[in-house]
């Protein structure tokens, strides 16, 4: 595989990483939302992860700051998804914000986006060290809401398609399972905050891939889905 495609040794060092598997763990249960289907696991078609026109961007977006929310109210934090009152230079505010201190005297904001890891600009990146669309992606948030200082706990949430999370995500899903942990005593919290993570990843990216079959609109490439929502 030494000289194989970028692609595929993008994919390949994602696949090493621990969280991309992470849903292959998960109880499958319906009440839970932890089932999946063929249709989430199609074999190939990833033009669709990075394009504008393509279905499941949006729903993924939503689904995955929805489980942050719940991991905070797990973790005994309220919180609130797009607080009002805390804007980018831009006009844009971040995807959530507790609304209690949680470290040092701070509140924790955190501002999520999905990378697609084979997209141009960053498999070759991508082909030499798993994760470094989402560390790239990151960076990009951190400047982004560079204007948040010291006064909040700023926390970038960077997702990769093929399931690796940037280090401010794995820093945020740590915090929030020891939390939960603490309160609850379940000893699983972190593993299951992964889970949750990593079927939302499946579940957004079959949606993506199958929204971008023959007959639908024009596709269009996007390197970053955060650029379309929050970046």
């Amino acid at each position: 595989m030494a000289n194989g495609k970028p692609q595929e040794m993008a994919a390949l060092l994602a696949g090493s990483e621990k969280e991309s598997a992470a849903w292959l763990h998960a109880l499958p249960a319906a009440s839970l939302g932890t089932m999946v289907n063929d249709e989430h696991v199609t074999s190939d078609g990833h033009h669709g992860l990075s394009c504008l026109y393509s279905k499941g961007r949006w729903s993924q977006h939503l689904e995955l700051n929805s489980i942050l929310e719940r991991g905070c109210v797990a973790a005994g934090i309220p919180c609130e998804l797009e607080p009002k009152g805390i804007f980018r230079d831009n006009g844009k505010r971040p995807d959530g914000l507790t609304l209690v201190p949680v470290r040092d005297g701070k509140q924790l904001v955190w501002d999520a986006t999905f990378a697609d890891t084979l997209a141009q600009s960053y498999v070759k990146r991508s082909a030499k060290a798993a994760g470094a669309a989402a560390h790239q992606a990151e960076c990009r948030k951190r400047y982004n809401y560079r204007q948040l200082g010291e006064e909040y706990w700023f926390y970038p949430f960077a997702v990769e398609t093929l399931g690796v999370l940037g280090e401010g995500a794995r820093e945020m899903v740590s915090f929030l399972g020891r939390k939960t942990k603490e309160r609850s005593g379940e000893c699983r919290s972190t593993a299951f905050l992964k889970q949750r993570i990593s079927l939302a990843i499946i579940k957004g990216n079959a949606a993506a891939v199958l929204g971008t079959l023959p007959g639908k609109n024009k596709l269009m490439d996007n390197t970053d889905f955060g650029c379309f929502f929050n970046s």
